[in-house]
C-alpha cells in the first residue's frame, strides 16, 4: 500500500443539492442522459447549466441520493481508515528502530563480556 495520500473526490454541482454528487453518478447520468437524448460534451467539459437538476437524476439515477450519502460516508471512512494505517505504520517503524537499536546494545554488551571473559581467562582463572 502506498503513503501517498488519496486525491481530492470530484464532486459534480447538482441545481436544488448544494452538496453535489460523487464525479462517478454524474458519469452514471450522463449515459442516461445520452440515452434518452444526445451527447452534450458541456456536462462533461464544464459545468454546464450548473450540473442536473434534482428531477433530472431522479429520472436517471433513482435512489441517487442515498447512493451519494453512502459514497460520501465510505469514502469519508476510508480517509480515516488511511490516515489511522499511515500512523501505525509509523508506530511500527518506531518500534522496529528501537527494537535495532537494543540489538546493537546487546551485541556490544556480548562483547564487552567476551573481552572481560578474555581478560579474565588470562588471569589463571
Amino acid at each position: 500500500m502506498s503513503d501517498v495520500p488519496l486525491p481530492e473526490r470530484k464532486m459534480a454541482p447538482v441545481q436544488g443539492w448544494p452538496q453535489g454528487i460523487p464525479w462517478s453518478l454524474h458519469l452514471e447520468a450522463y449515459a442516461a442522459y445520452c440515452k434518452k437524448w444526445s451527447p452534450q460534451p458541456a456536462l462533461i467539459q464544464g459545468w454546464c447549466r450548473g450540473g442536473f437538476g434534482t428531477k433530472e437524476l431522479d429520472e436517471f439515477i433513482p435512489g441517487w441520493r442515498e447512493r451519494a450519502s453512502e459514497i460520501t460516508v465510505l469514502r469519508a471512512d476510508n480517509a480515516r481508515l488511511h490516515s489511522e494505517n499511515l500512523a501505525l505504520r509509523e508506530t511500527v517503524k518506531r518500534k522496529d528502530q528501537i527494537i535495532v537499536s537494543q540489538g546493537h546494545l546487546i551485541k556490544m554488551y556480548q562483547n564487552k563480556v567476551k573481552q572481560l571473559d578474555g581478560f579474565n581467562g588470562g588471569m589463571g582463572n
